[in-house]
This record gives C-alpha cells, structure tokens and sequence, in this order.
C-alpha cells in the first residue's frame, strides 16, 4: 500500500438534521488518499453492478472513512437511527454544479469521484452522492441498490426496507441523494443541469436496479413513507393554506431539515 502522507491533512465538517436538530461531524481527510484513490479509478468495461462495486470495496478507501462511520454510529440510538443520519448527511453535501455544467457537458465520461473523494472534495454530483450513501449504509449493514433513471441521466439510491414500502417494484425505498428530501419520496424534484442552468426536475421514468448488496432492512420507513405522503398532500392542495396546514408543512420543514 502506498506511504500516506498524515501530516497534509485538512478538517471537513459534515451537517445531518435529525428529529428537527441540526448536528456537525468534523473529520480530517487527507490529500495522499484522494491522490491515490484518483489514479485507480474502477475498470468501466465490466459488469455493471461490479463497476460500481468497485467503487464501494476500496480497502484504503474504507480505514480512512472508518472515522466518519464511527461518528455516525456515535449519534444513532437505534438503526434505523443509522440510516436517517448517514441519509440527511449526505443529502446536504453540496451539489458540484461545476462538474456537471462544465466537465460533463464536454466530456459525458469524465471520472467520476470515489466516496472518500466526495468527503474530501466536500462536493459531488448525483451518481458520486449516491456512492457515497450506498458505501455507507453497506458499512452500516444495510442492503443498498442503486437507481438509475436513463431518460433524466440521473441516479438515486434505494435501502432495503419491508416490502409495502418499497419502490419501483422493488423492497428497496427510495433515496434522493442531491437534495434534503423524505425518504420514499419519488414525487420531490432531482438537480439536473443542461446547457441552459440548472433545474429542478421531477422523475417519470422507470428506473433500472442494481443490486450492490443485501443486509439489515431499515424497519422504520413507515415513518418516512407517511410523512412523505403527508407533505406531498400539503404541498398539492394546502400549499398556500395558513392555520393547520401551514403549521403540519413547517413542522416536515423542521423535521428533515428542507
């Protein structure tokens, strides 16, 4: 393994919302791992699930993202809690508008970031962030599948969850990963850039799954699965109400940290 540098190091903080709270993670990343990590980018001509699998199973990747895990498992009370805090954490990772407007638009298959890049660039566009999440909902013990919706260029993620919760026809419930959005929720809107500016666009399309891994199912969705029909009503017929239904909109606000 290549010598890693500790001393060129540099403090990333990370922000989750969790039951209407906001919390910080703070950890170091170093330059070294990501220079590596750069120059092995996974092999693209090969079986699609395992491509991505590459990018998960890193083992440098996975010791120095090892504090990060630990931060996470030092906030959850349950695992359920795991999973809402490693999914609002990423979901508030910046989008690298950059990459897409201009890395992208000349060159559709430019490298796309390992997790720990994510981290370290503190930046990542929708299939990086959704590595990143199904790396460490896998580490956590979750089961993880990918989403990919062909006709928007877009990719989600799914966690595996009882089957009357999940989506797509699957028992995997939905995760947007661009956005602070509720899980299950299909309805929200995904950041999508063009040669105009960027948008925020709905999902039609079906998506194709692959699978990465299976593992623990996050049993308490149901919670997630409710409130995101909730807000979807509210925002489609009470969107401009006051009283009730303005305080229930403020509350899922608060709540997931839009």
């Amino acid at each position: 393994m290549d010598e890693i540098d500790e001393t060129r190091v540099k403090l990333n903080d990370f922000s989750f919302t969790h039951n209407g709270i906001g919390f910080t993670i703070t950890i170091p990343v170093y330059s070294d791992v990501k220079a590596i990590l750069w120059d092995n980018t996974p092999y693209q001509e090969q079986e699609i699930s395992r491509y991505y699998l590459d990018y998960l199973k890193n083992t440098l990747q996975r010791k120095y993202l090892n504090e990060l895990l630990e931060k996470i498992l030092g906030f959850a009370t349950n695992q359920n809690d795991l999973a809402r805090i490693a999914i609002s954490l990423v979901q508030r990772i910046p989008y690298d508008t950059d990459k897409v407007t201009y890395d992208l638009k000349y060159n559709p298959y430019a490298k796309i970031r390992y997790p720990y890049e994510v981290i370290f660039d503190n930046k990542g566009i929708c299939c990086e962030k959704s590595l990143l999440l199904a790396f460490l909902l896998k580490e956590l013990g979750f089961g993880v599948v990918l989403f990919i919706f062909h006709d928007e260029n877009h990719m989600a993620m799914g966690i595996q969850s009882p089957s009357e919760f999940g989506n797509y026809h699957t028992r995997y419930a939905f995760v947007e990963t661009t956005v602070p959005s509720i899980i299950t929720d299909t309805q929200g809107t995904y950041i999508e850039s063009n040669r105009l500016g960027i948008f925020r666009c709905k999902l039609k399309s079906n998506p194709t799954v692959i699978h990465l891994c299976e593992g623990n199912s996050f049993t308490g969705v149901y919670v997630e699965f409710h409130d995101a029909k909730e807000w979807n009503e509210l925002n489609e017929k009470y969107h401009y109400e006051e009283g009730y239904y303005f305080k229930r909109r403020l509350s899922l606000i608060r709540k997931y940290g839009f």
